[in-house]
């Protein structure tokens, strides 16, 4: 398992990744998360996983599902 956080431009900015890795099925998954602050109250972030190899683990029977979304968040 692999995870990392870091924040750009005065923590505007900030850029999030996530991997999981399975030897004995050969399957993993990557995920990756940016976010714009935009103003003090709305965000643009944007999503991506995806899913590699085929198998029997967790990780494996989602094979099929990648991903990718983008939102506009607003804190109140």
């Amino acid at each position: 398992m692999l995870s990392t956080d870091r924040s750009f431009g005065r923590e505007r900015y900030q850029l999030r990744g996530f991997g999981v890795y399975n030897p004995s099925e050969s399957s993993a998954f990557l995920r990756a998360i940016a976010t714009a602050k935009l103003t003090d109250k709305v965000a643009l972030e944007g999503s991506g996983g995806w899913f590699a190899g085929e198998g029997r683990d967790i990780v494996g029977r989602f094979a099929d599902s990648d991903f990718a979304y983008v939102r506009l968040k607003y804190y109140f």
